[in-house]
């Protein structure tokens, strides 16, 4: 059928005709929705069209007028408004176009402006010749529209399944064309419409183009008058005709001819059959005596008239013709027979035997078989084949006495023949009618392409009483008799029969038990093994030469011997015997060995012998297929390898420079060539191929030559390959049949190589090598060079291109396609091994690369190949991309040109811009890709291309994917397809073109969502996956595209259908208002498409040999193993099985056959058992592939999406939905690991957006030290600052806790293995714990009541964590034990989630559950032992070039975790107990600082060394300094094992404090050595003083003093400078005085001031972080300046308390306890220097402290407190004169 063109809204005598035809094939053959309504609107508006079929527009003489005037005038045109001008040039083609079909002026104008307009389909035309392919193909549309319309008819012969209404619509609108005379309107367009007379009318007016166009013009003309035709075979087959238009129909086969072959075209075949099934009976078997009674031959007036004509002795012009038609009749009369009535029909009836003679006498058989079932439309019709098959049965089944007539005749011919032959006169020429009969059977069984199987009905028995040696019904025809040697013609021709019937493998065991010799009766019979094998051995002995004696005397003569022939009839039979063994070999594995094997007919040596023979070149040719049917066999391939080197077909062990004088070399130079005829070489390239296809032995001809392939590659090469061309060809097609055959054996023997070091002279050992070198490497060493070889192939590229380009039909054509294709193989595997070859060559061969090669000029054209090639090849793919939607899907070899020109455009995409695909995208070239503004093909001049050609071919799939599943291969076209465009979107040069052309010329993306997910069924879900996942890639992208360009609308819509919103799509306008998505809209679309994923995995159970080693074929297995183009890694099974082969040749000999036979059983399980696991892989890749393009789509809408587009509560509910679909999945029993690690990466996605949605009642989220605003995330289209969702109330605990549990549940499902899904679980659960974190309010040391948070109520944080706790806690130890283990080893990125997890759990763990399991299990120290083995791998990092930084992360991660263990007490005890800080004094890391480098980048992405090593030292001192903040009772322990740390290290310390940068990381670590410092020695002193005094001294009473009474040291300036001399004459052991303590208070005051001010600024801009610049926020975010900030305030408060207390206890035990014994003592003035040190300033100062600070402390008024009794104390003394 030729590929219909694209519809059109301009013409009257196309685009109705097309839309006829889209509605019936819409009905008819798809069956879709709503198509029945529209069907009967179009029947009813274009009923006049079927009724004046093939009418043209009659022509007027006014439109005439007007259209010469149109160039000045104007004319109007449907379907535009006002006049239009047009061309003269347009009038002129219009004019002519209107004459040369006897057609209206204005529907010619009108067909030239739809041609206008289709012209971008087919660009090389002219819109004159694009008009005359749109005439053709409207005829051709309506032709075809009503041959369904007849084919859905209510009938006797099928059914097509429809629905009752539609059937009866199409049965009543036929019934009244019928009776409007479409009989007759049909036969006269099939007579008139004259092929030969069109193409001449088309010559004569210019309306031919090139070769391609007059194809497609003829095709289209064949077309209309086949399905002209077929109307009348359909109706007949569903009802007979009438008498009148059975009559009509029997005239018209009168006068029909055959063509130049002698064959019926298709129309005349159609005819023909419509009237034998208008007499055919014996389809109705169900109810046959009913259809009889019903039947129109039951009607006198009918079966007069036809009778009347059909015994008329006129002759038809096609005497075979007519005797077929009356073989029907006589069937017909023999069947009316059978019924009472035809009483009254008698005369008619007794006439069916003398219509039998007549239909005899004219050849029925002969003609059926040469010029009916020979053609090629015979084949392509199922009831083609039923009616033929009907006839022949009819025949057998109603006309017994005929057919043993006819099997007397038979044998009186064959009695004949064998007189002749002993008298030695001439045999007689011909075939009796029996002998046609079952020749005529023989073809039409020889192919069944729909697998009827209708053979089989010859082979049912017939009656009980059958003897045991006859075989079925049909061989019941001829009964063996005793015959002499010489062969009947009726046997051959049963012998043909046999073999034609045993060519279905159905028909085997009937053939084979039957033929079996171990039958009784049949043993030497004419149909038997037996009598086989015993005359080819007659044979044999009879032809074989006689070898001299060695004792001949030489005066001794001897009488020449008659020479030993075989008669024809003998030879045809010897070739039918032959043509059965092979035949039967082929089928049935059984009955090859049993021929094989059989001890006494020994079939190969008396083959082989034969062959020695003097016998013609057509026997020896088929005793050589007969060898290549045996091949199949592995076994047996083995052991004929050896057989044909011995018999020396070919004559490899030869002396030197002499011509061989026998073998099949001989024969071809000296014989076939001289014949011009090549079966004998034919033959043997077959069998060579058919043994390289099993194997190919490496001692093949050892201890005679050189072993190996080397003799027989050099004549296939040398005597075969390269004359092939220069030799005379009796058959021309026999020239393309030897081109394919030696290049098909080439690639093969190519396919299998493998370069090897040894190929090239020398062994591993470098030795040289004895064998021969393998035929592939050969075949590459002649390929990579000038040879002769390879400029065949590419001449042979050259002239099948050539070729081709005619469009014509040729001899030889499949056969020169074969050779093309095999020739393209050849070169491309040569390409893919050259790398590989020509290395390991070592420049010991002078080698051309096969692409330079290429560039070379070809001696005959004169152009260089690769120019011609391309050329050619880009206008080949050029024409088929363009049409690769309108070519016809049915044809394997059309999906499989779209495959390989998609492939194409795949592999072009991957290079350089420009490029092959780019070109055929209809991308700029000369610009920049990006730059194309894409267009559909016809607007503003673009043409059509590759791209239309897809969009075109996945649109017209679309609906398919909702109501039927496509077959494999054009499943496969359909995923690259999708491919293609995901190529397209993501490569740079194209995605923005691309994208921008499907979004708004085609909606592509939005109509191709709406299909999701496709059906699939079992065997075809792989290729429906792949589908899917790359337009959900693609989807991903269109999405983040769109967002980013703030496409709104289009956006909007996409996530309408992808989220399932309720209700009708959206239209445009509508996606303009912007309007939300429905509340309570559940996800659709996400949902489904998880559904359709499985995620269980089968896998094939583990082999159980008993032979093969498990281990060693595992090893076998890995090696062979290849990555697919999905990634998935798949077992080449032609090496895995070369290599078993090879193995298993090698052990040849080695052991009895049965053992063979059991290795040769457990190889093909191990085959099946790869195949087997090559499917599940590809299985789980796609579903893999399938999951991750969800994920991508997934994570793009949840992270491009605005908040106006997807709101708080749909945000929320689409990942809560999701979640809780994802976790019934992975949750199943036997998910697959693969699967599990990639849905817990969409889990961890998932649960991130669930956190970020949950704590959004704060705008403030705080990671680390660092923040983060959630609407900037989420809002790149909105305002900055927007709340995104209402929190943790719109999300609901319920739902939470369901999710913390099924991610405990997926943690405790992975057990102790898949720690990789475990790190994305892991980061899930963190992400899922900061929902239950308050958020965390920046201190801004303003009062606050500490009793308000003590009383206020539970909110709804506190409340979910409480019950997170408890739900983690619930699962015990088996969960603890999983995540501690994970934390102390492990992968490095799982130890860092791991230890990120437990940091927060234990943040929340009140009741220290998990820090005691964690101790008491052993797994803290296990933890802090690892830093002492990762100290050498940390050293090795503070180089200039350091190795993978994976080490110092994780050691960074373990440090953050101890710290978070230091900051609790009872985590701090537990650190000291196992020996941190010993085991950190042990590191030499930490002396290892290294020198600043000013020259080194800071920018670089690895950090520097200085930054590493900070990196080192800055979390050891952040330990350090939370050691000493958490403990009370332990703080000198810690203190001394810290000092030892600092004093070890000294070294770095004091590097650290000499250092002069001046940069974040210098200034941090100072921050945190002298805050240790400073904490150690000023802090820890105050405690040391505190303790001391409270320990000692239980009461005021009794007071254990630390300082003098004295404040000289706190005195002014002056009051110092006073007492210098006198402090100086002081000894240095003197106790200081209370004016140190003043001097610490005073100095605090200042310092909490400085601190509280720098926290309060930089609190300030920590919340105008929004208005701050890149960099200053980059500071901000880099050193945590709050905290540090608040711990100095804390601090400095602390010493305060402490100064003031013991100030408070010295003053009352020196005011009121203390009694001075020294008159000189200062006691007596102590009171009033305090007055003078403690002034109302002071006072106020910490005032401000207590109100600001301390109010939100738990020792809340406690300076206060202690500053009231110091100020009672000196206003007492004041008061009293220092009394009490």
């Amino acid at each position: 059928m030729a590929a219909p063109l694209a519809a059109n809204s301009v013409t009257g005598l196309w685009t109705p005709y097309k839309d006829v035809h889209r509605a019936v094939e819409n009905a008819v053959h798809q069956q879709l929705p709503d198509s029945l309504h529209k069907l009967a609107a179009v029947l009813r508006k274009h009923k006049p069209d079927f009724i004046s079929l093939f009418n043209n527009p009659a022509k007027n003489p006014q439109h005439r007028e007007q259209l010469k005037k149109a160039n000045i005038e104007g004319i109007s045109i449907h379907g535009q408004q006002g006049l239009c001008l047009l061309s003269s040039q347009l009038i002129e083609e219009a004019l002519v176009l209107s004459d040369m079909y006897d057609l209206n002026e204005i529907a010619a104008l009108e067909l030239l402006l739809a041609a206008q307009d289709q012209q971008p389909h087919t660009p090389n035309y002219a819109h004159g010749l694009v008009a005359v392919l749109l005439y053709w193909d409207g005829k051709a549309a309506i032709a075809s529209a009503l041959r369904s319309l007849i084919l859905a008819r209510r009938g006797r012969t099928w059914t097509l399944g429809l629905s009752e209404e539609l059937v009866a619509l199409v049965t009543h609108f036929t019934d009244e064309l019928m009776e409007e005379g479409l009989t007759r309107k049909v036969l006269e367009l099939v007579k008139s419409i004259d092929f030969n007379s069109e193409l001449e009318k088309l010559c004569r007016d210019r309306g031919l183009g090139n070769e391609r166009h007059r194809k497609q013009v003829s095709d289209l003309i064949k077309d209309s008058r086949q399905n002209l035709a077929e109307c009348l075979y359909v109706w007949a087959c569903q009802r007979p005709l009438t008498k009148a238009d059975t009559l009509l129909l029997v005239e018209h086969l009168q006068h029909i001819s055959l063509d130049g072959e002698g064959r019926l075209d298709g129309p005349s075949l159609a005819l023909l059959m419509a009237l034998l099934y208008c007499f055919g009976t014996s389809e109705q078997e169900n109810a046959f005596d009913q259809f009889l009674h019903q039947f129109p031959a039951m009607d006198r007036p009918y079966m007069q008239a036809i009778h009347g004509c059909l015994i008329d002795a006129q002759p038809w012009t096609v005497p075979g013709l007519q005797a077929v038609v009356r073989l029907a009749w006589s069937l017909v009369l023999r069947s009316v027979s059978q019924l009472p009535e035809s009483a009254a029909l008698g005369e008619f009836i007794e006439a069916d035997e003398a219509l039998l003679d007549l239909a005899l006498s004219g050849g029925v058989f002969l003609f059926l078989r040469e010029s009916v079932i020979i053609t090629e439309a015979f084949y392509q019709d199922e009831f083609y084949i039923r009616r033929v098959h009907a006839l022949i049965t009819d025949f057998i089944a109603l006309m017994p006495l005929k057919v043993k007539q006819l099997r007397n005749r038979a044998d009186e011919e064959a009695r004949i023949m064998v007189m002749n032959v002993q008298m030695g006169s001439e045999i007689p020429q011909g075939c009796c009618d029996l002998e046609q009969l079952m020749m005529l059977a023989g073809e039409l069984y020889s192919k069944d392409p729909f697998g009827l199987e209708l053979a089989l009905d010859f082979w049912c028995p017939v009656e009980p009483l059958q003897g045991p040696g006859e075989m079925g019904s049909f061989l019941s025809i001829y009964q063996p008799r005793p015959m002499s040697k010489e062969v009947s013609g009726i046997a051959i021709q049963l012998h043909k029969v046999l073999i034609l019937a045993s060519d279905d493998p159905a028909h085997m065991p009937v053939l084979h038990n039957n033929s079996c010799p171990s039958i009784q009766g049949m043993r030497g019979g004419i149909v038997s093994w037996e009598h086989f094998f015993h005359s080819l051995h007659a044979y044999h002995d009879h032809l074989k030469r006689e070898v001299p004696s060695v004792d001949t005397r030489p005066f001794r003569t001897q009488p020449a011997a008659a020479p030993k022939t075989i008669i024809p009839r003998e030879l045809e039979g010897l070739r039918a015997v032959l043509k059965l063994t092979a035949t039967i070999a082929q089928q049935c594995e059984s009955a090859r060995l049993f021929l094989y094997e059989h001890p006494q007919w020994m079939l190969v040596v008396t083959v082989l012998g034969l062959m020695q023979c003097s016998i013609p070149p057509l026997l020896k040719a088929e005793l050589l297929n007969t060898i290549s049917a045996f091949a199949g066999t592995t076994e047996i391939a083995t052991s004929l390898w050896q057989a044909i080197e011995m018999a020396q077909i070919l004559e490899t062990v030869k002396a030197p420079n002499i011509r061989p004088s026998t073998g099949i070399e001989m024969e071809l130079n000296e014989i076939e060539s001289w014949l011009e005829e090549y079966p004998m070489t034919r033959a043997f390239c077959g069998l060579l191929s058919a043994l390289i296809h099993v194997c190919v032995p490496e001692n093949l001809g050892a201890g005679l030559r050189t072993p190996g392939f080397e003799p027989y590659l050099t004549f296939i090469r040398d005597s075969v390959f390269v004359k092939f061309p220069s030799r005379a060809y009796h058959d021309p097609a026999e020239k393309w049949q030897v081109a394919e055959l030696t290049l098909e054996i080439f690639q093969k023997l190519l396919y299998d190589y493998e370069p090897q070091l040894e190929d090239f002279g020398h062994n591993k050992l470098g030795e040289a090598s004895s064998a021969s070198s393998p035929p592939g490497y050969t075949i590459m060493i002649h390929l990579l060079m000038e040879s002769p070889m390879l400029n065949l192939c590419l001449n042979i590229l050259e002239e099948g291109i050539r070729l081709l380009d005619t469009y014509s039909t040729f001899p030889g054509k499949s056969s020169l396609e074969g050779a093309l294709q095999s020739c393209l193989a050849l070169l491309g595997l040569a390409l893919q091994k050259e790398g590989t070859f020509m290395a390991l060559s070592q420049a010991n061969l002078l080698l051309t690369p096969l692409e330079r090669l290429l560039q070379a000029v070809n001696p005959r054209t004169g152009n260089e190949f690769q120019s011609f090639l391309c050329g050619n090849f880009m206008s080949m793919y050029m024409f088929v991309c363009v049409y690769l939607s309108e070519c016809q899907p049915a044809a394997l070899g059309e999906l499989g040109t779209r495959a390989n020109i998609l492939n194409l455009l795949l592999c072009s995409l991957e290079h350089k811009s420009p490029n092959v695909a780019l070109f055929l995208f209809g991308f700029e070239l000369r610009k920049p890709a990006s730059s194309t503004n894409l267009q559909d093909a016809g607007v503003l001049k673009f043409p059509k291309t590759c791209l239309h050609s897809i969009i075109a071919i996945l649109n017209s799939d679309s609906d398919q994917h909702s109501t039927t599943v496509g077959v494999g291969s054009k499943l496969h076209i359909i995923e690259l397809c999708y491919q293609v465009i995901y190529q397209l979107c993501t490569n740079p040069d194209t995605s923005g073109p691309t994208l921008r052309y499907l979004r708004t010329g085609k909606d592509f993306l939005y109509q191709q969502l709406q299909h999701l997910p496709f059906q699939s069924t079992e065997g075809n879900s792989v290729l429906v996956l792949n589908q899917m996942a790359w337009l959900l890639r693609t989807i991903a992208v269109e999405i983040r595209v769109a967002s980013l360009h703030r496409q709104r609308s289009y956006l909007h819509r996409l996530l309408r259908l992808l989220l399932g919103s309720q209700g009708p799509s959206p239209s445009m306008s509508e996606a303009l208002s912007m309007a939300p998505l429905s509340q309570g809209t559940a996800p659709g679309y996400c949902r489904s498409l998880l559904k359709a994923i499985d995620f269980v995995q089968p896998f094939p159970e583990d082999l159980q040999l008993d032979i093969l080693d498990q281990m060693q074929l595992e090893k076998a297995i890995m090696s062979c193993e290849e990555r697919s183009v999905h990634g998935a890694s798949l077992c080449n099974v032609k090496k895995l099985k070369n290599i078993l082969m090879g193995e298993m040749n090698k052990l040849q000999g080695l052991g009895p056959i049965g053992h063979r036979n059991v290795l040769l059983n457990e190889m093909r399980t191990v085959m099946e058992h790869v195949l087997e696991r090559n499917r599940s892989r590809k299985g789980l890749q796609s579903k893999l592939s399938c999951l991750e393009a969800w994920r991508q789509v997934m994570e793009t809408v949840l992270a491009s999406c605005s908040t106006e587009l997807l709101q708080g509560e749909e945000r929320q509910t689409l990942i809560t939905d999701l979640l809780y679909h994802l976790f019934q999945k992975i949750l199943h029993e036997n998910v697959a690991a693969q699967l599990m690690s990639l849905a817990s990466g969409a889990l961890f996605t998932l649960c991130t957006h669930l956190s970020m949605i949950a704590r959004a009642d704060s705008p403030w989220v705080f990671a680390g030290n660092q923040c983060m605003q959630i609407t900037s995330l989420f809002d790149p289209l909105g305002a900055v600052g927007q709340p995104v969702i209402s929190g943790l109330a719109a999300v609901g605990a319920d739902s939470l806790l369901l999710v913390l549990k099924n991610l405990l549940d997926f943690i405790m499902k992975t057990g102790g293995s898949y720690q990789r899904v475990r790190t994305s679980l892991y980061g899930a659960l963190l992400f899922y714990l900061q929902i239950t974190q308050t958020p965390d309010v920046p201190d801004t040391l303003e009062a606050a009541s500490m009793w308000d948070a003590l009383t206020t109520a539970e909110d709804e944080y506190s409340r979910l964590r409480r019950e997170n706790v408890k739900l983690i806690n619930s699962y015990g130890p088996p969960l603890l034990k999983i995540v501690c283990r994970d934390a102390c080893d492990g992968p490095e990125i799982g130890q860092m989630s791991a230890l990120a997890l437990l940091e927060q759990i234990l943040q929340v763990d009140r009741h220290q559950q998990w820090l005691t399991y964690f101790s008491n299990s052993g797994y803290l120290p296990v933890l802090v032992e690892s830093l002492a083995r990762d100290d050498p791998t940390l050293q090795g990092l503070l180089v200039p070039q350091p190795p993978s930084l994976k080490t110092l992360y994780v050691y960074e991660s373990k440090m953050a975790f101890l710290t978070c263990l230091a900051r609790s007490p009872q985590g701090a005890s537990e650190l000291l107990r196992v020996g941190v800080l010993t085991c950190l004094v042990h590191c030499r890391m930490f002396s290892l600082r290294p020198e600043p480098n000013p020259y080194q980048e800071s920018e670089s992405f690895i950090p520097s060394t200085m930054e590493r090593y900070r990196q080192l030292l800055i979390p050891a001192l952040q330990l350090c300094s939370a050691l000493l903040t958490s403990l009370a009772g332990q703080k000198r322990r810690a203190a001394s094992q810290v000092m030892q740390f600092l004093t070890v290290h000294g070294d770095a310390v004091h590097a650290v404090l000499r250092c002069q940068e001046v940069n974040l990381g210098a200034l941090q670590e100072i921050a945190l050595l002298t805050g240790i410092v400073s904490q150690t020695i000023c802090a820890h002193l105050m405690d040391y003083c505190y303790k001391l005094m409270v320990q000692s001294s239980p009461s005021l009473q009794y007071t254990f003093c630390l300082f003098t009474p004295s404040f000289a040291e706190a005195m002014g300036q002056d009051s110092i400078r006073r007492d210098d001399a006198a402090v100086a004459s002081v000894p240095g052991w003197k106790l200081s005085g209370l004016g140190v303590l003043m001097c610490l208070v005073r100095e605090a005051l200042n310092s909490f001031q400085q601190a509280s001010d720098g926290h309060r600024q930089n609190l300030q801009k920590f919340q105008g972080l929004e208005q701050l610049s890149a960099d200053e926020i980059k500071k901000v975010g880099a050193v945590p300046w709050l905290d540090t900030t608040r711990k100095m305030t804390y601090s400095i408060c602390y010493t305060l308390e402490m100064c003031l207390f013991i100030m408070w206890r010295h003053l009352h035990f020196y005011s009121v306890h203390c009694v001075p014994v020294d008159p000189y003592d200062p006691h007596p003035s102590l009171l009033g220097d305090a007055a003078t040190c403690f002034t109302e300033a002071v006072q106020k100062k910490l005032q401000d402290i207590e109100n600001n600070y301390s109010k939100v402390q738990s020792r809340y008024t406690f300076i206060q407190a202690l500053s009231r009794r110091i100020r009672c104390l000196i206003s007492s003394g004041s008061r009293n004169n220092g009394q009490v």
